[in-house]
């Protein structure tokens, strides 16, 4: 005959593989709803100003690490940390009058954060997404008619939002066209203090802002 302390044990027993298994469901289910994977992609960008316009179009690749968090069936965060150069050029082809006689090249390697947040439709796997981006500033290369160049200080930091649209083309890969626009002013501003007063002047820069456009493909696992 079963003792009660052998009944209790059993019970106590199948409570605790019970619970674990719960557990185990819920951790695997939440595993199914995050994902990590690299990335990778090729942009167009180019510099935005007022003064000077819009300089050419500039190609460049971009690679980092993404992840995914399904929320739900309708919604999704995103974010990536990702290795991206941005910037472009002016030239004698321009029509801007004050790049007339030489060409400028100037690139800008960032380590970008985009977030972003995905909405498709119930058993789509197409997905709208819109967030903000910041990139932290590595280095710049400005080049003058192929020569070294310099131009003003530029900032540490860059800020913009992101539109895109992409697709889930397997249960691992996922393709995405995504658009770029900074808000903030590349430059740092620039001050002149006067030698006789020791007034401390601040000039005012042209603001110039990165606009991009990019194609990139991320694979899940």
């Amino acid at each position: 005959m079963i003792c009660l302390q052998t009944i209790s044990c059993i019970i106590k027993s199948c409570i605790l593989c019970t619970f674990l298994l719960l557990t185990g469901q819920a951790m695997a289910q939440r595993e199914k709803r995050f994902r990590v994977g690299p990335k990778a992609g090729l942009h167009l960008t180019q510099l935005v100003g007022k003064t000077v316009g819009t300089s050419k179009l500039s190609t460049h690749a971009s690679a980092g690490l993404s992840a995914e968090y399904q929320l739900n069936s309708l919604f999704a965060l995103s974010a990536d940390v990702v290795y991206s150069r941005l910037g472009g050029s002016y030239g004698s082809i321009d029509t801007s009058a004050l790049f007339k006689d030489y060409k400028l090249v100037m690139q800008f390697d960032y380590i970008h954060l985009p977030l972003v947040i995905r909405v498709s439709p119930r058993k789509s796997l197409i997905f709208l997404e819109a967030g903000g981006q910041v990139g932290v500033f590595l280095s710049r290369r400005v080049k003058i008619n192929d020569l070294d160049g310099q131009t003003q200080p530029n900032q540490s930091t860059d800020a913009g939002w992101v539109l895109g649209i992409g697709q889930h083309i397997t249960k691992h890969l996922c393709v995405n066209f995504r658009y770029y626009k900074g808000l903030t002013s590349i430059w740092k501003p620039s001050y002149y203090t006067n030698p006789t007063t020791g007034q401390t002047i601040r000039i005012s820069i042209t603001k110039q802002v990165h606009q991009s456009f990019g194609l990139q493909a991320t694979y899940y696992f």
